[in-house]
């Protein structure tokens, strides 16, 4: 795509803070609210430095991505190709073949984490329904998990029929409202509890963070206006430093804040630690359903399109498989299935530390580095440092995922079968 095929679309291109606010709604998820049990297993020590240096790693390689946007250019990318989509940087580094390669990680990243989501919404409508037996003294509480997981994977059974993740534009907006809120909530409910007398030790991983949706950063980045100074390199480094400083402030908020009341006994979710202010509890982990709603679409609807044109790519393709009756039995079965691992598997800290890890060193390392490399054949300094940090990064996501693989045997050991989140 050229620039000037791009004109048209300019007129309507955004600020740089608008691009800001744009990544910090993509890429806070209700991982944060798993923060402080990663604190449990680092301590005071390496809990923090770990939550900087995935920062500082995520805003190297973020800005190097950004700087793919336009390729082969002179000042304001006045002749060079532009790429809109993390797809369209690494197709044009790499070719098609690539981007093949790079979307099965995707897709296998966003299928975990709708499952983490699964669990985790399932999970806070149970400890609703928990606080509101202890307020009413009820006899008979509907507090099962097996059955809030099923009631959840009903809405979305529902809502996974809506052609596209266009449709859920209002509910993300109220989603990503609503992950500050809960965000403030536990930071306060926390802080509360630790009443002077904070808890936790020095020495005891957390992967939550952007990896897992810096796919999006590219298409963030077009709706920086290109026909204004300092074009939309510049204009995105801006942004990718003031979300992840926000981020990463929010993170570590959460992350002491929680550590600090509860020490290594704090739960999975820290949302699930707190039993008063009763309201306060109900609000939080409602704020927290109200996210995952959208949340789940947002991230298992990429896929659902990426299956969907690949089983209707067949020249000899059956009435059943195509259009609404493909959406209908497909998108329905994946559900049922999602649904029916979140009760067989309900260990949300474990598939969402599996599913960062899995993914943080080919999508937000590796790849971003190779394409500034192909790009922009730095100078050979440059490139060793870049190397190094490469390989360093591949190094401890070896060391992650089969700690994440370990986490996830033990919980199941722990759990057995459809024993449920609580």
């Amino acid at each position: 795509m050229s620039l000037g095929s791009t004109k048209r679309d300019d007129f309507d291109r955004r600020s740089t803070l608008t691009a800001a606010a744009h990544i910090i709604t993509a890429v806070i998820g209700v991982g944060v609210v798993a923060l402080p049990r990663a604190f449990a297993m680092l301590g005071w020590i390496a809990g923090p430095a770990c939550i900087l240096l995935f920062g500082g790693l995520t805003q190297v390689c973020s800005v190097l991505l950004a700087r793919c946007y336009i390729i082969g250019t002179l000042r304001h990318g006045s002749d060079g190709k532009v790429n809109n989509t993390y797809s369209e940087v690494v197709a044009a580094c790499f070719g098609r073949n690539a981007v093949t390669a790079i979307g099965v990680v995707q897709h296998a990243n966003l299928f975990l984490v709708t499952l983490a989501y699964a669990f985790t919404a399932s999970l806070s409508l149970q400890t609703i329904a928990n606080s509101i037996c202890r307020q009413n003294s009820s006899a008979s509480c509907l507090n099962e998990y097996n059955l809030w997981c099923i009631i959840f994977g009903s809405t979305q059974l529902a809502m996974s029929q809506l052609p596209t993740v266009d449709s859920l534009w209002l509910a993300s907006i109220i989603g990503a409202v609503m992950s500050f809120g809960y965000s403030g909530c536990a930071i306060g409910m926390s802080a509360a509890e630790i009443d002077g007398n904070p808890h936790g030790t020095l020495g005891g991983a957390s992967f939550d963070s952007s990896a897992k949706k810096v796919f999006q950063l590219v298409e963030i980045q077009a709706t920086i206006r290109m026909d204004r100074p300092p074009g939309p390199v510049a204009s995105m480094r801006r942004a990718i430093t003031i979300s992840v400083s926000i981020m990463t402030s929010l993170y570590l908020a959460v992350a002491c804040t929680g550590y600090a009341a509860f020490g290594n006994a704090v739960n999975g979710s820290i949302m699930t630690a707190f039993t008063s202010p009763g309201w306060l509890v109900n609000l939080a982990n409602a704020m927290v359903v109200a996210h995952l709603g959208p949340a789940y679409q947002i991230c298992i609807q990429p896929t659902f399109h990426f299956l969907e044109v690949l089983m209707q790519s067949s020249q000899r393709n059956p009435r059943w498989n195509q259009g609404l009756l493909l959406r209908l039995w497909f998108r329905s079965l994946t559900v049922v299935l999602l649904t029916f691992l979140a009760i067989l598997m309900p260990f949300f800290e474990s598939i969402i530390g599996l599913s960062g890890a899995l993914s943080f060193w080919p999508v937000t390392v590796a790849v971003p580095i190779a394409c500034f490399i192909r790009a922009h054949q730095p100078p050979a300094r440059t490139q060793a440092w870049l190397h190094a940090l490469n390989t360093a990064t591949l190094l401890v996501t070896l060391a992650a995922c089969v700690g994440a693989v370990y986490a996830v045997t033990q919980g199941w050991s722990t759990y057995g079968f459809f024993k449920g989140g609580g």
